[in-house]
Parts: C-alpha cells; sequence; structure tokens
C-alpha cells in the first residue's frame, strides 16, 4: 500500500489547498464583494450572479476537502473533474490573452496580475491527483506512516512553490534573463511591430544598456537612419512580467550603446 500512502497524502494536501481556496471564495461571495477576474469576462457572467458562481464553487471545494477524509475515492473523482475544468478555463484566458487574476485562491477581487502559466500547472496537478486517488483500491484505513507524509509534504511544497509570486530582481526584473526576456517581450509587443513595420526592418542586432530602472534598446534601421529608442521597465502586472514602454528618438549628440544584443527574428 506504499503507493497508495503516497498518493492519498497527495489527495490531502490537494485538499488542503481546497480548504484554503474554498473558503476564501466563499467568504468574499457571502459579504458581497465584487470580483472582476479573468474568468468572469471570459465567461461573461454579470458581477452579482458572478459571486453566487464563486460561492457555490468554493462550497464544493469545502466539501471535496472534507470528503478526502471519508470517502478519498469520490473525493478524487470530484477534484479530478474541478482540475480539468479549472486547466481548461484557465488555458483559454491566458491563450486569449484576457486582463486579470482568476481569483483561484480566493484572496484577492480585483487582481492587477494575469493568469499564468503557474496556475494552469497547479490546476492541472489537481486533475491528475485526483484522477490517481480515483482509480485506485481506495484508503483502507491503515495507520498514518512514512509514504502518506512524503506525499503530503512533497505534493504542499509543489503547491506552494505554484502559488507564491516568482522572485524577481530590483526594478521588478525577472530573475533569469533579465535582457534576452525582456527584449523578447518588447518585440512580441504591437507598438514594436508597428515601429518595425514603419521605420524598419531594424538590424538583426540592437544596442542595450541600463538606465535607472528602464532597459534601453536601441534599434537600428537596415536602411540607415536615427536609431529608434525602447525604454522598457517592469510595471508589476501580468505575474511581474507586465512592460511600460517609452519610445523616443535618439538624439544626434548621444552615442549608441557599446554593448550589442541579437533581436529575436520573427
Amino acid at each position: 500500500m506504499t503507493a497508495a500512502a503516497l498518493i492519498f497524502g497527495a489527495e490531502a494536501s490537494c485538499g488542503l489547498l481546497f480548504v484554503v481556496a474554498g473558503s476564501g471564495k466563499a467568504s468574499q461571495a457571502a459579504r458581497g464583494r465584487e470580483s472582476d477576474t479573468a474568468l468572469r469576462r471570459l465567461l461573461r457572467v454579470p458581477s452579482r450572479r458572478w459571486r453566487w458562481v464563486e460561492f457555490g464553487t468554493g462550497i464544493v471545494e469545502i466539501a471535496t476537502a472534507v470528503a478526502v477524509a471519508f470517502w478519498p475515492v469520490i473525493a478524487g473523482a470530484v477534484m479530478a473533474a474541478l482540475g480539468v475544468v479549472f486547466c481548461g478555463l484557465l488555458w483559454r484566458v491566458k491563450a486569449a490573452g484576457i486582463p486579470g487574476g482568476c481569483n483561484c485562491l480566493g484572496a484577492r477581487r480585483y487582481a492587477a496580475e494575469g493568469v499564468g502559466v503557474r496556475d494552469i500547472i497547479r490546476a492541472g496537478l489537481l486533475a491528475v491527483t485526483g484522477v490517481a486517488a480515483g482509480v485506485t483500491l481506495g484508503w483502507d484505513g491503515e495507520p498514518f506512516g512514512l509514504s502518506m507524509v512524503a506525499g503530503f509534504a512533497v505534493v504542499s511544497l509543489v503547491l506552494v512553490a505554484l502559488s507564491m509570486p516568482p522572485v524577481r530582481r530590483a526594478c521588478n526584473r525577472p530573475l533569469l534573463s533579465p535582457v534576452s526576456g525582456t527584449l523578447k517581450a518588447l518585440t512580441g509587443h504591437i507598438l514594436y511591430q508597428s515601429m518595425s513595420a514603419s521605420a524598419g526592418p531594424f538590424a538583426s542586432e540592437a544596442g542595450y544598456r541600463r538606465a535607472g530602472c528602464d532597459d534601453e534598446f536601441w534599434f537600428v534601421p537596415r536602411a540607415g537612419g536615427t536609431p529608434v529608442v525602447f525604454a522598457v521597465g517592469h510595471n508589476g502586472t501580468g505575474s511581474g512580467q507586465g512592460l511600460t514602454i517609452r519610445m523616443t528618438q535618439a538624439k544626434a549628440d548621444t552615442a549608441m550603446p557599446a554593448r550589442k544584443v541579437a533581436v529575436p527574428q520573427p
């Protein structure tokens, strides 16, 4: 029963997450607090009716968590269904680029950040854990053991890591690949693409330098002319990946930055 104990520990950890998330959703909805999440915009549900949707979802999550202790197989089936639904909805929100958070953990009502990959992975983990619990023979009442504790601890650590905000550098810059990641996000922005179509195409390399909290990228048109400068800051939205972009023309007496970075090609 080692495998079953591991699965039960993982299911119990997901149940604890359901208690936290469900309590937050139900409590906020019961107090009549407005909710303006990306999920509500995706489903086009009026705000007043959406409070009842969140209240009902919270109650179902709490009930599922309680059922883990008594009917783990049934709880696993419900957990799998909720995980699949959450995963599908969050994926649609991210693919459509709908702004706003998901209020998945019942912690915030007006979340500035958008739905991220980690939210989808967390929902997927709930679905996988629920399926694993649903297809086992069930918990036969064996005493608590190290296998169950290990399953609970490992999944809890993963869920906490997926739920915590990412660690970032000063000025809200990404921890990993701050320059290349920022440049990639910039070249995918409609402002850059519009300027590239009108003043470009730009050369395969751009000048780069830091200017306070901003990253400055100097793009030189292939046909020659004045470089186009984009000053990019991270504004804390979009899970810390939102950009504040300012575009200027380089002054005639300003030297081109010595550092060069490769421009991502479409």
